[in-house]
């Protein structure tokens, strides 16, 4: 019913682009924060700096914003050109082309 939240943890897994990594930072959450009191800041800096990535323009996206980042793109002869659209400034997702 609400799959935004899936959609930003798959769009961090896949920018880190390391299972095992990602599997550790999950684990290392519950193993950090275990019986603690923590927010959203929390969460999300251990996750940036454990995988040693800025993820915050990710975060702001998909917890500050209604839409989900939608990649456009077009092909115009052999040329690819592509975009994300519905995004914030500064939004930057890698991908794989």
């Amino acid at each position: 019913m609400y799959p935004k939240g899936g959609n930003m943890l798959h769009t961090i897994r896949q920018i880190i682009d390391d299972d095992a990594l990602w599997r550790d930072i999950l684990r290392g959450l519950q193993r950090t924060y275990r019986h603690a009191i923590v927010d959203g800041s929390d969460v999300q800096n251990y996750i940036s700096r454990r995988a040693g990535i800025d993820l915050s323009r990710v975060f702001d996206q998909y917890l500050t914003r209604t839409g989900i980042p939608v990649l456009e793109y077009r092909w115009e002869g052999n040329r690819l050109s592509y975009r994300w659209s519905g995004v914030g400034e500064g939004f930057d997702m890698p991908i794989d082309v």
